[in-house]
């Protein structure tokens, strides 16, 4: 992948139409639309040694709202949701419904010498629950900087999704993201830290 073709994504994603609200889905939640799928991710925020980021009630903390938001955008039906966690605090699961598809959540941090474009990308199957990964934000590197790790950690995210969604959690497929960063004039995808994986072809 060349870094304009991974700016283009970067551009399009962050002038992206205005976004729907999707919350985690409730107990008990039901697939029975063909051409929708559910999604497992979970986010970490963690500062330069690795240790949580204090949040406080009511937002504030370190991270800002004490709710983590995420923001996705659908490639090629130009649909954008913003995704509600399960809980509060500075690791999050998101346990959403959306329509089958790829998506992506583009972030840019850093100013000049310093600037990276990220462009992650995960895919939603219809009519079946997918693992997509955890993304861990580690920031306090350097200033106005931060460094994002996907981490694939399926068995402990299954459970924690199967002790509410019991209904669900009998099969729970691996579709894991991808992380890219563009950087001084070139494109790298991040290695994965967990157990052996796949990637899906897109």
């Amino acid at each position: 992948m060349t870094r304009p073709g991974l700016l283009l994504w970067g551009a399009l994603a962050l002038l992206g139409a205005c976004a729907q609200t999707r919350s985690t889905i409730p107990p008990g939640y039901a697939l029975t639309d063909s051409n929708t799928g559910v999604v497992i991710v979970r986010v970490e925020y963690v500062d330069g040694s690795g240790k949580p980021l204090p949040t406080m009630a009511g937002g504030g903390g370190l991270i800002g709202p004490n709710r983590i938001p995420m923001s996705w955008t659908r490639e090629g039906g130009g649909q954008s949701f913003d995704l509600e966690p399960v809980n509060e605090g500075s690791a999050s699961d998101f346990y959403v419904a959306l329509p089958a598809g790829v998506y992506r959540m583009v972030h840019v941090s850093g100013v000049g010498f310093n600037e990276r474009w990220y462009v992650i990308r995960f895919s939603v199957e219809p009519g079946v629950v997918t693992y997509a990964g955890m993304l861990r934000f580690k920031s306090g590197l350097l200033k106005g900087r931060q460094e994002f790790t996907p981490y694939d950690e399926y068995d402990a995210a299954v459970a924690r999704f199967r002790a509410s969604h019991s209904a669900l959690g009998s099969d729970v497929r691996k579709s894991l993201l991808r992380l890219y960063i563009a950087r001084g004039g070139y494109v790298e995808e991040q290695p994965w830290i967990g157990p052996a994986h796949e990637n899906p072809p897109y």
